[in-house]
């Protein structure tokens, strides 16, 4: 428990004196001999970090008549293994809360092993005992990214009403430790973690592990894939899917290969049944999933388009090379003029680029373009028109630009030079979001 003294001291942090009566701290059971207790206290401030702040005595006994009976009657409750699927029993099913707490301990020492009952960690978090809530959070922590499986159920124990703040300094370190782009999500609710004081520095640096930016352009130059000009020609959105497949193939053979923006808008052409310059995501994949694509000599792109240009047979045949990487198409959010984006798809294209694949957006577009140091500027609705294609490569968190950071793309009009867009513009006039791995 903790004796909470009514003065406050240290930025409005009240000293307390804290007492492990009922609550243990680490394993329990000594062998005979000397032994050494190293104590660390974390001051409040990061400053501070490794002070230790007013503490005057160390007390390892039981205090008070009923723990001296509790002792005597029932002895030391230990965990006497490291067997990790009997560790995950002990931790949901004991009886004894001490037991739970030195089961997710004994998990949490082991990480690499602990991964293998994340199911029995991701249970503990609504154990009815503070300090096995606390402690199986430290163990999703030690567990690192392979418990992105677990961020669901922190966050649902981060948003728990009347959580107490050791459980909620856990999980706000288990999230930073899982990291980039499965905690993503978790970011609204650990800015609401860091309103409460005793949560501030957990929270504070888990979201500065989330928010760290994300910028794929170092890949596409490591795998010789140079920025696209479309020219006059409204091949945006051909281009935008060309470059995903691009960086997916790159991604698998570990070299990059120019592909054929003509073979694609082709390829949609001749299997949508249409005779149109560009086309939708869509119409582009299919293309792709009958046709595949050529490497870009094979095909060359023209400056006007011409609709009875049919790529040789020999491109034919290149292009069916590709299809044996089985690459898959994901939609973010398919596409729908009336509407923009949600905070969900926004928080899913954050997540795909952290996991470094580009995102293909079509949006909605400024009539007349404004820019400021490579941003995008807002405009009202009805100073935009319908629309042009750019390939999402990145983000960062911005508090100045509107909805408080902004998406990096490689742009093909516009000279072929890469800008960005603030969230707020993203979130009222992205009309579909897809990616290609």
């Amino acid at each position: 428990g903790a004796d909470v003294r009514p003065q406050t001291q240290f930025d409005g942090y009240a000293p307390e004196t804290y007492v492990g009566l009922a609550h243990q701290v680490g394993w329990v059971h000594l062998t005979r001999g000397r032994h050494t207790l190293t104590y660390v206290c974390l001051g409040k401030r990061e400053a501070s970090s490794g002070y230790n702040l007013g503490v005057d005595d160390i007390v390892l006994a039981k205090v008070g008549p009923k723990a001296w009976a509790a002792a005597a009657e029932l002895g030391e409750p230990q965990v006497l293994t490291n067997d990790v699927a009997e560790l995950g029993r002990i931790l949901t099913s004991d009886s004894d809360s001490i037991r739970r707490g030195l089961a997710a301990i004994a998990l949490r020492d082991q990480p690499g092993n602990a991964k293998r009952v994340l199911p029995d960690l991701i249970a503990a978090l609504k154990d009815p005992d503070l300090c096995v809530r606390m402690m199986t959070a430290k163990a999703l922590a030690a567990i690192g990214p392979d418990a992105a499986p677990a961020v669901e159920a922190l966050i649902a124990t981060a948003s728990r009403a009347g959580e107490k703040v050791h459980v909620l300094r856990s999980v706000a370190d288990a999230l930073g430790g899982i990291g980039k782009p499965a905690a993503v999500p978790a970011l609204p609710v650990l800015r609401e973690l860091r309103k409460i004081p005793r949560v501030q520095w957990s929270a504070e640096s888990a979201i500065r592990k989330l928010e760290a930016p994300v910028d794929l352009t170092r890949q596409f130059k490591q795998w010789g894939l140079p920025r696209w000009t479309q020219g006059n020609r409204p091949t945006c959105s051909t281009f935008t899917v060309a470059g995903a497949l691009e960086f997916a193939l790159a991604k698998r053979e570990g070299r990059g290969t120019r592909l054929s923006v003509e073979f694609l808008n082709w390829a949609a052409n001749d299997s949508c049944g249409d005779s149109q310059d560009g086309g939708f995501f869509s119409d582009l994949w299919k293309g792709f999933t009958v046709h595949g694509i050529c490497p870009a000599e094979a095909f060359p792109y023209a400056a006007t388009f011409d609709p009875t240009a049919t790529p040789s047979a020999e491109a034919v045949a290149q292009a069916k090379e590709r299809l044996t990487a089985e690459l898959k198409f994901h939609w973010i959010k398919e596409w729908d003029v009336n509407t923009g984006l949600t905070e969900a798809h926004l928080a899913a294209i954050k997540a795909t680029l952290g996991a470094g694949w580009p995102v293909c957006a079509g949006l909605r577009w400024p009539k007349r373009q404004q820019w400021v140091d490579g941003v995008l500027q807002m405009c009202p609705p009805d100073a935009v028109r319908d629309g042009h294609s750019v390939l999402l490569i990145g983000y960062r968190e911005d508090p100045a630009q509107p909805g408080g950071g902004v998406l990096l793309f490689r742009n093909t009009a516009n000279g072929g030079k890469d800008g960005a867009m603030p969230y707020a513009y993203a979130r009222a006039y992205m009309n579909d979001a897809a990616w290609i791995e």
